[in-house]
């Protein structure tokens, strides 16, 4: 069994690295190493979050249209809340920025 599969009662799933569980399902569950973004241009003016829930801004400052930023790693919003969805996030020097695709497009991918 792999080191990373927990079978508990009649379901088996896989410990991800931060400690969360997923399910094991081969027809849910991509086992291969997905691509993301690396460099994002905004489309239109976003502000940088402390944040993942971007609800604690950094005050002064905004990106206006047209930048380009450098993507460190992406998350979702809400990834303790099981009851909804989370939304994509892009943490970026400084803070977290919206992963929204009407206001960021991505450039290239990791």
């Amino acid at each position: 069994m792999h080191q990373n599969l927990v079978k508990y009662h009649a379901t088996t799933r896989y410990i991800l690295s931060n400690g969360r569980y997923i399910t094991a399902n081969k027809k849910l569950v991509k086992w291969n190493k997905q691509k993301f973004a690396k460099i994002i241009k905004t489309t239109h003016g976003i502000n940088l979050y402390r944040d993942v829930n971007l609800q604690k801004r950094v005050v002064k400052v905004h990106f206006k249209k047209g930048v380009k930023l450098n993507v460190k790693e992406l998350e979702y919003s809400r990834a303790s809340d099981f009851t909804t969805f989370g939304a994509k996030r892009y943490y970026v020097k400084g803070g977290y920025v919206t992963g929204n695709a009407d206001f960021v497009r991505v450039i290239k991918l990791k």
